[in-house]
């Protein structure tokens, strides 16, 4: 008996359009969420961003122009780039997408008075070379594991980091052109087997990762230390951020117990920003006749950003410490998160930045001092904090001598220039008055004033370079 191949041949037709139309779904489905996570942000930036004329920038023209990147985006993040994307048309910083649990890990849970999460505790920057750990808490995992500041992180669990799901972005000011910071995320009780190298010729080695219940707050009580230096006691705390208001209460804490025999401060404010009123909080505790009145050396970088942009500049309208490192971001608009339809975040500038008449926002703050980046492959070195010791110490020597001697012992020379830290802020009251006025509370520089060089502890073969 023949039988009749149509039925089959009817019902395999049948089952190809039922999974083509499936797949056409799930297509259309994906484009439709990715549509409502873009024009959340577009329509979201339109109504809150603080300027209304929106930077000169045809609004309407630049969504169109991304509007199909993002509605064919295969992944949350390539959807988050082409966001991004829209955003840096602004030019302005506090704008940019950020993954629902890169919000909930590193910012919620700092906000206001902290709360722990199960963290890794370091982020990375990703540079040509690959990407490299960059931060890493005080006595946290990353030290448990044995790895360091400038190690690169070659591969996690066998992925290289660039392809590996444990490697979120970390959020940043899209229309900078600076290097990309990530997280590494871990579960509670995951142990994350870590490929890294320590130096750039190198042999691979490996350590383990395991998360722990922490926070930046508390990596910042666990940075309180003193360090003795030329026969000096100096205070120094790491303050990561600015965003919980217990923080002037941690650094008032340390100063009348750690730090109450101490002779000079070292405030690393180095990292992300926060609130003003925790500028306030600080600032209210630094000068003649407050809580703190003793030499104090304020260490900045390019990733003093925000509330800490705003710090740096009051501290040298202050003129009561130096600022060492390097300049800070220059990044300063007010701003907010909003929650976007998949749970990501979108942090959107809402407020002008001016600052007692002054727009930082596009204006770092320059240090004094400036510090020779060593980054990457430095092992753990920390070249802005080594050059802020040996600052803080001379500072104190200057106040209680009068004297400068020694401080040269602690600089090294390289083509000319101090490896320890390169000045820069003009004085034409010479290096010895400017160090007299720093130690004496009334050291004070313009914001806009010409950049020349000084240094302290002058050397006969670098007097001549630094001087011009």
């Amino acid at each position: 008996m023949r039988v009749s191949m149509l039925p089959r041949f009817v019902i395999f037709i049948a089952l190809l359009i039922s999974f083509s139309s499936g797949f056409a779904r799930a297509e259309d489905s994906l484009r439709e969420a990715n549509l409502r996570v873009y024009d959340a942000v577009h329509s979201q930036t339109r109504r809150s961003f603080y300027d209304r004329g929106m930077h000169g920038v045809d609004w309407d023209q630049v969504g169109e122009k991304h509007r199909e990147s993002a509605a064919e985006a295969q992944s949350k993040e390539e959807l988050y780039e082409v966001c991004n994307e829209l955003l840096g048309e602004l030019g302005a910083s506090h704008c940019c997408v950020i993954d629902g649990a890169v919000y909930e890990n590193h910012f919620a849970g700092e906000m206001y008075f902290g709360s722990n999460r199960f963290v890794t505790g370091i982020s990375l920057k990703g540079l040509e070379d690959g990407y490299f750990i960059d931060s890493a808490f005080e006595h946290g995992p990353a030290e448990d594991a044995g790895l360091l500041v400038g190690d690169r992180i070659v591969a996690i669990n066998g992925i290289a980091p660039e392809d590996s799901e444990r490697v979120l972005e970390a959020g940043g000011d899209t229309h900078l052109d600076l290097p990309h910071h990530f997280f590494v995320e871990a579960e509670q009780g995951e142990t994350l087997e870590i490929l890294y190298q320590r130096e750039k010729d190198g042999e691979g080695q490996t350590a383990e990762l395991s998360p722990e219940s922490t926070s930046m707050i508390q990596a910042m009580r666990d940075s309180i230390d003193v360090i003795e230096f030329g026969g000096n006691k100096l205070g120094y705390i790491h303050l990561w951020h600015f965003l919980a208001f217990n923080i002037p209460g941690i650094v008032r804490g340390a100063m009348q117990r750690e730090w109450a025999e101490c002779d000079g401060l070292i405030l690393d404010v180095r990292g992300r920003g926060g609130s003003p009123q925790v500028i306030d909080g600080i600032m209210n505790l630094l000068g003649p006749g407050r809580l703190w009145d003793r030499p104090t050396v304020v260490l900045v970088d390019e990733e003093s950003r925000s509330a800490k942009d705003i710090f740096a500049w009051r501290i040298r309208q202050q003129g009561f410490a130096l600022l060492v490192g390097r300049q800070t971001a220059g990044a300063v608009l007010g701003s907010q998160f909003i929650q976007l339809p998949d749970g990501s975040y979108l942090l959107l500038a809402m407020v002008d930045d001016d600052v007692f008449g002054v727009q930082l926002e596009g204006n770092p703050v320059r240090p004094h001092i400036w510090v020779k980046s060593e980054f990457p492959w430095n092992a753990g070195y920390d070249a802005i904090k080594e050059s802020g010791t040996a600052v803080a110490s001379a500072l104190v020597n200057y106040k209680n001598t009068g004297s400068t001697q020694g401080v040269a012992d602690h600089v090294e020379f390289w083509e000319g220039w101090p490896r320890g830290y390169l000045p820069g802020a003009r004085s034409d009251r010479g290096d010895l008055e400017a160090m007299r006025q720093a130690a004496s509370g009334s050291f004070f520089f313009d914001l806009n004033s010409q950049l020349g060089l000084y240094a302290f502890g002058s050397r006969d073969s670098a007097a001549s370079i630094l001087r011009n």
